[in-house]
């Protein structure tokens, strides 16, 4: 079943030719298949290399492309996978040996794949991100190469679906990217892509029909205090000014103002819900009627105290990739951003508890009303 996946896989990449040593797979350490005879991760190096020496000379490649000693994430055969053909491209080229394996023949190159470690910390945060268990790449992090030792990085953007239709026909190897990667790529994204095009729309459409409905507002009930509308707009205008800047160019902005590292991606996200509620915040400004946006002064403080609580959780947190604090609090710009999200808990606090003060207010005066109207 693996060679067939295998060969469909190669198929979907266009490669007419793939050569089998013929072992079995070891699984993972400890495991009885590691025990097995048969396994890659039991042959010696004077069984394996020949054949992999063979192999070069005959196809004469300019570079050949293995696994990192570490075998991505300890796989005895990958790491078995990155001796042997090393040992291969050391004596391939060497005429005194191997003499009846065909010409000799060193490649130019010898390329390991790895994982850099800020690649797994995002992958990490992706899947943190969405409730997934993010536990298999954070362990990790202690192996992975620092990017510092990543020498070339290569755009695969042009042919990554073509990437994608070869992992596809690994249909019994897919595991944690089958769950992941499927949920994530094609159910998250797509559910995220419906919601950010669906709703301008209908709200479009619901303003379209409110203003086509007969009469007008209902009069306000409960006016803002000018300082609380001022507070709103000077809200609403950092949030719009931030926000926009950080969907365009995330990782030109973000390490300027922002007093934590983002990824693009999260900087994206960050700068998208910032334009959400900043028009949110102008709109409650402009509608000054605490009745009107009951519901946003509700999201507002919950905003503001589901960030006291982030800062809090992450107050001593270390990053695995520096092994510095994720949040320095020497950093005056963190202490901005806390005073911002505090100041948002208290707007919506305020607004909410104004509010119902109106809205009591109004009972009793219509109590009051309906009593003094009582004939005895």
């Amino acid at each position: 079943m693996r060679e067939n996946e295998l060969r469909e896989a190669a198929k979907a990449l266009g490669i007419g030719r793939v050569d089998f040593l013929d072992y079995r797979d070891s699984g993972m350490a400890g495991t009885p298949e590691n025990a097995h005879p048969n396994a890659l991760a039991n042959a010696s190096a004077e069984e394996v290399v020949p054949r992999l020496v063979a192999i070069i000379r005959e196809l004469r490649p300019q570079v050949v492309m293995t696994f990192d000693p570490g075998g991505g994430y300890g796989h005895p055969d990958h790491m078995a996978m990155s001796r042997h053909p090393l040992a291969a491209c050391k004596t391939s080229g060497d005429a005194q040996l191997y003499s009846g394996l065909g010409e000799p023949w060193s490649p130019a190159r010898l390329v390991y794949t790895v994982f850099p470690r800020g690649r797994l910390i995002e992958i990490s945060d992706i899947l943190k991100s969405i409730g997934e268990d993010s536990s298999r790449y954070e362990n990790r992090m202690a192996d992975a190469w620092s990017d510092e030792d990543v020498h070339a990085i290569i755009d695969v953007s042009a042919t990554v679906e073509a990437k994608w239709d070869a992992v596809k026909c690994h249909r019994t190897q897919q595991g944690i990217f089958s769950k992941n990667l499927g949920s994530f790529s094609y159910g998250i994204a797509w559910v995220w892509m419906v919601i950010y095009a669906a709703v301008p729309i209908i709200m479009t459409v619901l303003l379209i029909l409110q203003k086509r409905k007969p009469g007008g507002d209902p009069e306000k009930g409960a006016v803002m205090p000018q300082w609380f509308r001022l507070l709103l707009i000077c809200q609403a205008i950092v949030m719009l000014a931030l926000g926009p800047a950080l969907l365009i160019a995330p990782q030109t902005v973000a390490p300027t103002v922002w007093p934590w590292a983002l990824s693009a991606l999260t900087g994206r996200a960050v700068g998208a819900w910032l334009v959400g509620f900043g028009v949110a915040a102008a709109h409650a400004a402009w509608e000054n009627d605490f009745r009107r946006v009951r519901g946003a002064m509700v999201a507002y403080c919950l905003l503001g105290l589901a960030q006291i609580i982030a800062l809090a959780r992450y107050a001593t947190a270390i990053n695995p990739k520096t092994g510095t604090a994720v949040l320095d609090w020497g950093d005056p710009r963190l202490w901005i951003y806390l005073g911002f999200i505090i100041s948002l808990a208290l707007v919506g606090l305020y607004g909410w508890t104004a509010f119902r003060r109106s809205t009591s207010t109004s009972a009793n005066a219509a109590m009051s009303l309906l009593i003094g109207n009582v004939q005895f």
